[in-house]
Order: C-alpha cells, then structure tokens, then sequence
C-alpha cells in the first residue's frame, strides 16, 4: 500500500497496544517508545507544507505532548494550527485548546517546573493560540502556568520573598490576567503574595 496507508496500519497497532495498557504512566512510557517509528512520516509532513488531514500526523502530535516531546509538538502543533487541521474525534477538543490545557496541565501539576514544559514551551503556545477561541478556562490556566513560571513558584505557600521587581511584576499581571478569566482558577492567594513582594520592593525606593 501507499506510504500513508502503511502509517496508518502501524498507528491502529499501536493504538491497539495502548488500550490493552491499564496504567497511564505505562501507556506514555509506550507512546515513547513508539514515537521514532513516526519521526520521518512527521518530518516529511512538516517539510512538504501542503496541509490535508492526517490522523497518522494529529494523533501523533498529542502523543507527542504525552511524552514530553515539547519542541515537536510545538512544532506541529503550529502546522496542525496553520493549516486548520482537526483532531482525530475521540480527543474532543480542538487543536488550539488541547495544547493548551496539555501544556498547562503538564507546567502546573506537581514536579511540573523539572519535567514539564518551560517557560519558553508555555509562552509559544500563547503566542500561536492567541487569535484562536478557546474557552476562559484553558486560558485562564496557560496564564496560571505561565505566572507560576515566571515567578518560579514551587509549593503553595511560596512568599516569593527573591523575586526581582520585573519577575514579580510580570507575574502578578499574568495571575490577574488568569483571575479576570476564571475567577475559580485558585490564584487570589498568590496574587496577594505578590502583591506583598512588590511593596516590600517598593519600600526601601519610598524610604529614599
């Protein structure tokens, strides 16, 4: 068969693989394993630029973002983007808001800041999602993500006592940003860190 329909017959078998794995951390263990096999299929998708769906090349590009392969899925993420490709139906949300809830969700769970996404990974999402419509939400948490980063916040107490001027600037306008969006986003105490920190920034300046 044709090159396409060869991918297709090794993504149902793997597919297959994955739903007979019980574990999701097994399952993304799988999908890395799995993904060299797609690399060339992917890279030649990506310099041939045509467009066209390809179930091979979007489910791919989520297993991508499950296996912390950041930078590719990035990199197809904008080309899925660009070209107004969907989603293979079972995923049930569009493109823009699947790398943004996956991102955000990978930056903001625990460990998140090592393993997860960096700073640079989460402001490339907002820059190519930006004139998409995604619901307030899945906004609200890249903003989330995004000021916990820049803040580089590591538990739930965190007084943000070392942060600069610029660093607690940014990030308390990035954490209102996700409180305007989704008022239930649990940023309010963080703001209020913040806030402190940037007064007691402010006060050696007032004092001279």
């Amino acid at each position: 068969g044709s090159a396409y329909e060869l991918m297709q017959a090794q993504l149902f078998e793997h597919t297959r693989t994955l739903k007979e794995i019980q574990s999701v951390e097994r399952k993304v263990e799988a999908k890395r394993g799995f993904l060299p096999d797609y690399w060339p299929w992917v890279d030649g998708v990506l310099a041939a630029g045509q467009g066209g769906e390809d179930k091979v090349f979007s489910t791919v590009f989520v297993w991508a973002i499950d296996a912390g392969e950041y930078d590719r899925a990035l990199q197809m993420g904008a080309y899925i983007l660009q070209h107004g490709l969907k989603l293979p139906d079972r995923y049930q949300r569009d493109p823009a808001t699947t790398l943004i809830d996956e991102f955000a969700d990978a930056a903001l769970k625990p460990g998140g800041q090592a393993k997860g996404p960096s700073t640079d990974h989460l402001v490339t999402v907002a820059e190519i999602t930006a004139a998409h419509d995604v619901p307030d939400q899945a906004r609200a948490k890249l903003y989330k993500a995004l000021g916990y980063a820049v803040a580089q916040r590591k538990d739930a107490n965190d007084p943000f006592e070392q942060l600069d001027k610029e660093a607690a600037t940014q990030a308390h306008a990035l954490l209102t940003r996700a409180l305007e969006l989704h008022a239930a986003c649990g940023v309010k105490k963080d703001i209020e860190r913040l806030e402190r920190r940037l007064k007691a920034i402010a006060a050696p300046d007032a004092a001279t």
